[in-house]
């Protein structure tokens, strides 16, 4: 896969016209606060009904595009930072915030009428950028063994910004409602900390062999595979709660809705993906699998999905290559199945509607209405920012 940076998207909202760059240490005030884990929506003032939109980064135009999903429109480009590099998005809705890797600063981007500010900041080669629950701390990952925090008060003002020092090189960060937690550095130990308290940090061994590389965090537990190596650790008791050794290396996990089942992908051929779950989490592991056949597998991504209202049973998407396949886990058979054009990214929903995001450089987003089958694509958004210069 080329080029992921360019084109990363997280759902959004509303829609308004941008303001100027500037640097302060006021951020976004007043804004609405309504959303849920995976995408954010609003009432607009003079509509019925909520209105979400995609926002994506478009480096090779310095811009963040904006995309109306309601009407499957470019809503507008955002001028931003030359070299961008990571998305992250507030679960409240109020912002989103984005790195430029070379001029090492932070670019808030205000969800109701798109204006911008730019932060400075202190530490370099970012790893990752996540927002706390609450949206009151931005953690910024550095490969330098440093992290930044960005603290806002109620109001979204920034109260204050401090660098800490880390024991490790994690380079990945995970926040639930009561735990942050940075993973992946080359010794496998697993850092974790309270989103309110970043300089109080725990430290443990998770991994005994090599870097944890799938993970999945709940407000109780992170499950993390280290190669074939599989831990269930225990954050609220410092503590493994369960490992096991696996006969597969998961290249994706997913939890449903009510956390008592944790899925993971594997290959299992050239063409086929095996689905382990590990059910009862709160009693020992008991395995079973189902296996689906996928066109063109060097990765895989999952996403829990019910294709309309009157679907009761919750469907496993699974992005492969070149093709969206919906299982059915309760019959173990494939609900339907969506070519896709080349490099997909990552799978959103919206109302009836799967959308999957690609890394193209001109912009690339796929439409697929689950109710009557059709595919629509949105190319080349990505280039009105580069005829507005």
């Amino acid at each position: 896969m080329k080029h992921a940076h360019i084109f990363i998207s997280l759902l959004m909202l509303l829609h308004c016209s941008s303001g100027p760059h500037e640097e302060d240490s006021t951020i976004f005030a007043n804004q609405p606060t309504v959303g849920d884990e995976t995408s954010v929506s609003t009432e607009p003032p003079s509509a019925t009904g909520n209105v979400k939109f995609l926002y994506s980064t478009n480096e090779s135009f310095k811009t963040v595009s904006k995309i109306n999903l309601e009407n499957f429109t470019l809503v507008k480009n955002i001028s931003t930072g030359k070299t961008l590099d990571i998305l992250a998005a507030s679960d409240d809705g109020n912002f989103v915030v984005v790195n430029d890797r070379m001029e090492n600063y932070l670019t808030f981007i205000d969800t109701k009428n798109d204006s911008t500010k730019n932060v400075s900041l202190s530490v370099i080669n970012i790893t990752d950028i996540k927002i706390s629950k609450t949206s009151n701390e931005i953690f910024i990952l550095s490969s330098d063994k440093q992290m930044e925090v960005i603290h806002l008060d109620e109001s979204l003002a920034i109260s204050s910004q401090e660098v800490i020092s880390l024991a490790t090189d994690p380079h990945k960060i995970e926040v639930s409602d009561n735990f942050v937690v940075l993973f992946g550095s080359s010794d496998t130990t697993l850092l974790y900390f309270n989103p309110s308290t970043p300089s109080s940090i725990n430290q443990a061994m998770v991994c005994t062999t090599v870097t944890a590389a799938q993970f999945y965090a709940t407000d109780k537990y992170i499950f993390l595979a280290c190669g074939k190596e599989f831990v269930i650790f225990d954050l609220e008791n410092n503590t493994t709660r369960d490992s096991e050794t696996l006969d597969f290396t998961p290249l994706d996990m997913i939890m449903n809705a009510s956390h008592t089942t944790l899925y993971m992908a594997t290959v299992a051929s050239s063409d086929t993906i095996i689905i382990r779950n590990y059910t009862s989490l709160e009693t020992p592991i008991t395995l079973s699998e189902t296996r689906a056949s996928v066109s063109d597998l060097s990765s895989i991504k999952m996403l829990f999905y019910h294709e309309g209202e009157a679907d009761t049973t919750p469907k496993l998407l699974i992005l492969s290559d070149e093709e969206l396949v919906a299982l059915n886990l309760s019959t173990n058979t494939i609900a339907s199945r969506y070519a896709l054009l080349k490099d997909p990214l990552k799978i959103h929903d919206y109302k009836d509607a799967l959308f999957v995001t690609h890394a193209n450089s001109l912009g690339l987003l796929t439409k697929i209405d689950v109710i009557n089958s059709s595919i629509t694509t949105l190319e080349g958004f990505a280039l009105d920012g580069w005829f507005d210069r």
